[in-house]
């Protein structure tokens, strides 16, 4: 039996294609059913988040015959043309699939290096798999010894210091655009755990104003009541409010800065709803910032005169520019997940012919 992994992320491929490959959480178990099903393999975990999809697969049919399958299951279910994501897409085998699982769950192979919410993504994939019968003692083997990586590489580098989170990289920008952020107003569209981080590394940049609106208006009420705000509808001056989904578009009048991450399958916001949105702000300058995938707002916003659209994919500078202060703790993460591949060869060599070494 062999193993590979099959995807792309945010090095390989842009936002206009990842959107498209994204998997939203609610439709993950199907997608493993459907796939399991489909190309009848012996072990798969998918993985999906922001800024990767990626299939892991034990199998012992003829690689090339497996890929194909893995790259029809993908066009079919996401209902993409495959010629739109075949020439981003990589390919990882034997060996080579072991490390790059190693360094996804150790947070250096994502956009913001170091990051923490990668390893519950791999976490919550592999525990999917796990609970509906999809993995066997292969990637038991191979996940847990990848989560334990995950920890065990950020507790004794620093790999995981400063700015590491999508969230955090976007509060980053809003303070490059702003100078300061005190006195000035900011609406979360969204209340995940991304969101949520969000709002914490706001305040903690100084923001004083908060508006939080969520589909489900009680999750959003939640979330403001966690940083101190309570329900807007009760008159409360506090630092953060919760605002009705169909009711927030009047609050975007007084904002200054939007920031969104929802999980929404198609944009929320779009060129007509803030063309009106503009002339009742006179023009003011409007920044919205959206690091969903699929994007929560649709690009022809960027349109409007003094609106200022940022995605996820032009976060990349500042990531650049955190990158070199982590070089030494990555040499020392690369270093740990060489000896642990090579321990993970051993151990799943004893008791089985996995081919490993491709």
């Amino acid at each position: 039996m062999k193993i590979i992994v099959l995807g792309l992320n945010h090095k390989t491929a842009p936002i206009e294609i990842r959107e498209k490959l994204a998997i939203p959480e609610s439709k993950l178990i199907e997608a493993l059913k459907v796939f399991f099903a489909r190309v009848a393999p012996n072990e798969t975990v998918i993985i999906s988040t922001c800024n990767r999809t990626e299939v892991y697969v034990v199998h012992s049919q003829e690689t090339s015959e497996i890929i194909q399958k893995i790259k029809n299951f993908l066009a079919d279910y996401r209902q993409v043309q495959k010629s739109e994501f075949e020439n981003s897409i990589y390919l990882y085998e034997g060996e080579e699939c072991a490390k790059h699982l190693f360094q996804v769950a150790a947070g250096l192979d994502s956009m913001v290096v170091g990051e923490d919410q990668v390893l519950g993504q791999v976490k919550t994939a592999y525990l999917q798999a796990h609970e509906n019968k999809t993995t066997g003692r292969i990637f038991n083997i191979l996940f847990q010894k990848a989560l334990n990586l995950g920890k065990h590489v950020r507790t004794i580098t620093g790999i995981n210091r400063g700015s590491v989170s999508v969230a955090s990289v976007a509060v980053e920008l809003a303070e490059k655009i702003f100078g300061n952020l005190s006195g000035k107003k900011a609406m979360i569209i969204g209340a995940g755990e991304m969101s949520e981080i969000t709002i914490k590394n706001l305040v903690e940049h100084g923001i004083k104003s908060i508006f939080v609106t969520n589909r489900t208006y009680a999750r959003a009420q939640e979330l403001a009541r966690k940083f101190g705000g309570n329900d807007l509808s009760r008159g409360d001056d506090l630092t953060s409010l919760a605002v009705r989904f169909d009711e927030y578009p009047a609050y975007l009048e007084t904002v200054d800065i939007v920031i969104s991450s929802t999980a929404a399958p198609y944009p929320i916001m779009k060129k007509e709803d803030i063309l009106p949105v503009m002339r009742k702000r006179k023009y003011r300058a409007l920044f919205l910032i959206d690091i969903a995938v699929p994007r929560d707002i649709e690009a022809e916003v960027n349109e409007i005169d003094n609106v200022y659209l940022y995605n996820i994919d032009d976060l990349q500078e500042i990531v650049n520019s955190n990158l070199k202060e982590r070089e030494k703790e990555i040499e020392k993460c690369n270093r740990i997940i060489n000896e642990k591949t090579i321990e993970l060869i051993t151990q799943i060599k004893k008791t089985d012919y996995t081919d490993l070494k491709n």
